[in-house]
């Protein structure tokens, strides 16, 4: 059996993906600000965090948390940050509808007005 050395991993639509391999504890702040902080679409009231361990040398177990990310990055809020170990998976949300309003292209060229126009699956196109 081999032994892999302790790593924290994110991959998350919200933050740039990586890993690392903590040479010290790490809490959820800290890896939200390794990874780059947050990209604009990132859901800021709550994360998902999952943490596995094995039980009795036999099965899996794992337990869902939930961190509020935004608090403990963007305010330093200790009481809102979580501990993190290796094998931790973090999932920092996308805002719902984000990528429906990202659906946009310019009009330019020989026009009277350009614009950007969104694409709306409920109504067409939708002037910013």
């Amino acid at each position: 059996m081999r032994l892999m050395p302790p790593e924290l991993q994110w991959v998350v639509k919200s933050c740039a993906p990586g890993h690392i391999r903590p040479a010290r504890k790490h809490d959820a702040a800290q890896l939200v600000r390794m990874a780059g902080g947050f990209k604009r679409d990132a859901l800021l009231q709550s994360a998902d965090l999952t943490s596995y361990n094995i039980a009795n040398g036999t099965k899996v177990v794992s337990q869902r948390s939930t961190v509020a990310i935004g608090d403990a990055v963007l305010r330093n809020d200790r009481n809102a940050d979580i501990a993190l170990k290796s094998g931790d998976v973090l999932t920092i949300h996308q805002i719902t509808g984000w990528m429906t309003s990202a659906l946009q292209s310019p009009i330019e060229g020989e026009v009277a007005h350009p614009a950007a126009m969104a694409f709306s699956r409920a109504s067409g196109l939708v002037q910013y």
